[in-house]
């Protein structure tokens, strides 16, 4: 389990220890592998056992690894996506778990412990919902590669500059003209 990337403020709780990252912060390792996450003002994409886990502002979701399934929970009120190794995306509503184990014919089945999960295939094609103790399976073409090593870790970035004002609503800049046409 690996954090690819994070935007903005972020908190990671393993090993009972909770921590945040801001701007500018090392990437840490995810030693845990039953760890927890919220997205508090920014972005995070997690990657684990093939599965790219991306949530954003005000996402909170728990991770865990057991005998190689993943296991998602979106424990706050905004949805968490998932994208399996071959590209089917699964998204989590608020309260919902997901378990991800791969099959004997090598899919993945996808259960919806609690909750929902709209799954869709990895063309973009058809999406089908998903409730409480329904299971669907998947291809899977995951194939497991050695980390990268690099001498600087990654750091939790800046989230670009806003264009919406206080009032919420979309600018857009341009030139000032002295002049005052008539």
């Amino acid at each position: 389990m690996r954090i690819k990337q994070a935007v903005g403020n972020i908190t990671v709780t393993q090993n009972g220890v909770t921590t945040t990252l801001k701007p500018g912060d090392p990437i840490p390792d995810i030693t845990d592998p039953n760890a927890t996450f919220t997205a508090v003002n920014g972005e995070i994409d997690l990657q684990v056992n093939g599965k790219t886990i991306k949530a954003g502002p005000g996402a909170t979701f728990s991770v865990s690894v057991v005998n190689g399934a993943v296991n998602v929970t979106a424990t706050g009120g905004v949805p968490v996506a998932v994208k399996t190794e071959d590209g089917h995306n699964v998204v989590l509503t608020g309260g919902s778990q997901v378990t991800m184990s791969p099959t004997t014919d090598g899919q993945v089945a996808i259960n919806v412990v609690s909750g929902n999960a709209l799954v869709s295939d990895s063309s973009g094609g058809e999406s089908q919902s998903l409730g409480t103790g329904q299971t669907i399976d998947v291809s899977s073409t995951h194939v497991e590669t050695a980390g990268e090593t690099t001498t600087e870790g990654p750091r939790v970035v800046q989230p670009p500059p806003s264009t919406v004002t206080d009032s919420g609503i979309i600018v857009e800049s341009g030139s000032v003209s002295g002049s005052n046409p008539k």
